[in-house]
C-alpha cells in the first residue's frame, strides 16, 4: 500500500528523473531534497523537516504551506485543489454547495431543494 510519505517521495524522485525542483525537504534552505520514507504506518513526527512534516520549497526559506510552494517539480494537490476536484471543477463553484447553504442557516433544508452534487 502507497503511503503519503511514499507519494512525498515519490514526487520529489519523480520531479528529478524529469530534471525538475523537488517540492518536499528535509531542511529549511531546501538543499536536502525527502527521499526517506521509512516507518511510515502513522504519523508520529509533527517537527519541521521530518518526513511526516517535510519543508516545501517557496520562496522564503523555511516554508511549510503547501499554498506557497515555488517548485516546479511534482506534489500533491493543496487542501484547496482537492476540494475543487471533489466539487467537480471550477464550472460547479458557482452553485450552492449543501456546506454553505447549512453553514448559513440553522434550520433544516427539504430534501431536494438542493441540486446533488456530482
Amino acid at each position: 500500500m502507497l503511503s503519503y510519505h511514499d507519494a512525498l517521495v515519490w514526487c520529489n524522485a519523480f520531479s528529478e528523473m524529469c530534471g525538475l525542483t523537488p517540492v518536499y525537504y528535509t531542511d529549511p534552505n531546501y538543499t536536502k531534497p525527502l527521499r526517506i520514507s521509512t516507518d511510515t504506518k502513522f504519523i508520529k513526527n509533527l517537527e519541521k523537516g521530518s518526513q511526516d512534516h517535510p519543508y516545501i520549497k517557496a520562496a522564503k526559506p523555511g516554508n511549510d504551506d503547501p499554498n506557497q510552494a515555488t517548485a516546479d517539480g511534482w506534489r500533491l494537490p493543496t487542501l484547496y485543489e482537492w476540494k475543487m476536484v471533489a466539487a467537480g471543477g471550477e464550472a460547479f463553484f458557482d452553485e450552492k454547495k449543501w456546506s454553505e447553504i447549512t453553514s448559513l442557516h440553522d434550520e433544516i433544508i427539504p430534501v431536494g431543494s438542493v441540486d446533488p452534487q456530482l
